[in-house]
């Protein structure tokens, strides 16, 4: 099954990606993430991550404080 076939993925994405603002945060968070995974950090990649999920929630489905 691929993802990129996936219409709530792809909404997602148009949603998140929709600035170039938007965009690099997204690339600099991934960067982080495979920064941590390749120095074998597994608390900071896992943080990274979880990060990433939180502001990924954040950009799709904003609160009304942030």
């Amino acid at each position: 099954m691929s993802i990129d076939n996936q219409p709530l993925w792809a909404l997602i994405n148009q949603l998140d990606l929709q600035s170039l603002d938007h965009r690099r945060k997204v690339q600099q968070e991934h960067y982080e993430i495979l920064e941590a995974i390749r120095s074998g950090d597994q608390k900071r990649a896992f943080e990274a991550m979880e990060q990433h999920l939180k502001n990924n929630k954040n950009r799709i489905v904003p609160t009304r404080d942030g």
